[in-house]
């Protein structure tokens, strides 16, 4: 019997996104402000993906390299940014670099402890970050557009203070999707306010969905997908 397959279906009336993916947003401009996220190259020929590339991030970031790229963080006298163990490649001499516990983040993938960046001087410091895995892809999720996405677990990286971190149950639609749909019983859930970093292997493809559309998914490929969308699971192949 073959592996089974993750279907994604969004639900009928919700204009929904789903994916193998990253960021929901292109760097357009929405309501006359600039709309950060994933540089998207597509659709494709077939199957009409969107690959995801170069992230454009607010101005008090710069990002080193177009694949596998170094996030270069300016931090304002006073202030923190929060990030996995890791991921910090580099920082400035007045950046402080302190361990927390991280709470109930841990049963989401995460470690045990969160770090927290802070510039202790009065002038500008900054923060060179980088994946914690090989050939990964930081995707930028803004969560003032987003409110929250569901995310594999270990997939969050790094993010402002105001970003939040939580186990969530995974919203699947049957026990079967729960048990052998490829994620495990508990994801995480990023939610709260500001720019949070998520990172996954590989080239990562996003796929918008339409009401009631339905996409088969490799059961381990699912990187984020939103609350529209219905996560389960459906036997393909047969037996020889």
């Amino acid at each position: 019997m073959e592996k089974p397959t993750a279907p994604l279906t969004g639900y009928d009336g919700a204009a929904v996104e789903a994916t193998a993916y990253a960021e929901p947003y292109s760097p357009t401009v929405a309501m006359g402000k600039p709309v950060y996220g994933a540089v998207t190259t597509g659709p494709t020929a077939i199957g009409n993906f969107n690959v995801q590339g170069r992230c454009v991030l607010p101005g008090s970031f710069n990002v080193a390299g177009d694949r596998y790229s170094v996030i270069n963080k300016l931090l304002e006298p006073g202030e923190s940014y929060q990030g996995e163990p890791g991921v910090m490649m580099y920082m400035s001499n007045d950046v402080t670099m302190q361990a927390q516990f991280g709470g109930w983040r841990m049963f989401s993938g995460e470690g045990v402890a969160k770090l927290r960046f802070t510039n202790q001087s009065n002038q500008p410091g900054y923060l060179g970050l980088t994946p914690n895995m090989p050939m990964s892809i930081v995707m930028p999720f803004d969560m003032n557009q987003m409110g929250s996405i569901n995310c594999k677990r270990g997939a969050f990286m790094a993010g402002d203070m105001n970003v939040k971190v939580y186990p969530k149950i995974l919203p699947a639609a049957s026990m079967a999707a729960c048990c052998c749909g490829g994620m495990p019983p508990i994801i995480q859930q990023l939610s709260g306010q500001g720019m949070a970093l998520v990172n996954a292997g590989g080239t990562v493809v996003k796929r918008d969905l339409a009401p009631g559309e339905q996409l088969l998914v490799d059961s381990d490929s699912v990187v984020a997908f939103t609350d529209s969308v219905r996560y389960d699971v459906r036997q393909v192949g047969n037996f020889l």
